[in-house]
């Protein structure tokens, strides 16, 4: 991410922010369903490549973000976007967090149902199904992202 990200901030400025947010998202989404699909015995090499990948991600698509936010205001007012993109940021990541738990945990008390003693196997494998749900879904919503994200190519920025 620390790679990417300033130059998709630049080419970004180039050819603007719609292409490069999608291609980010894509390439998260296919991280996220990576690295769902890891098992006990996967390869180091497939543990990195799907870290990799969503890192790559969020390279690709944080900086074009930022930019199509901050340019669709009047310099005056850049400090309150800025302020607005670090709250929704941040307010993303508490909820994702907290949604990220929550399917974990609700599918992990699925997983154990019906099991009065579960062994120490059996409640791994409960947790890795929860977690696996939970990438899941962050893979979808990432999809859908895309996809708000392709519908808004070519609209023109409000206010400008």
């Amino acid at each position: 991410m620390a790679v990417v990200a300033p130059l998709s901030g630049m080419l970004s400025d180039k050819v603007g922010p719609v292409a490069l947010t999608t291609s980010g998202l894509g390439v998260l989404a296919a991280g996220l369903v990576i690295t769902a699909n890891l098992q006990a015995g996967s390869g180091l090499w497939l543990i990195l490549a799907s870290q990799a990948l969503m890192g790559l991600g969020n390279g690709l698509f944080q900086s074009p973000n930022n930019n199509s936010v901050m340019s669709a205001v009047e310099p005056r007012q850049l400090g309150v976007a800025g302020g607005i993109n670090a709250l929704a940021r941040n307010f993303g990541m508490v909820c994702g967090t907290a949604l990220a738990v929550a399917i974990l945990e609700h599918q992990r008390m699925v997983s154990l149902s019906g099991l009065s003693q579960p062994t120490p196997a059996q409640q791994a494998a409960a947790f890795m199904d929860g977690y696996q749900a939970a990438l899941f879904v962050g893979a979808g919503l990432a999809v859908a992202g895309m996809l708000i994200s392709c519908k808004r190519a070519g609209k023109p920025v409000a206010g400008r």
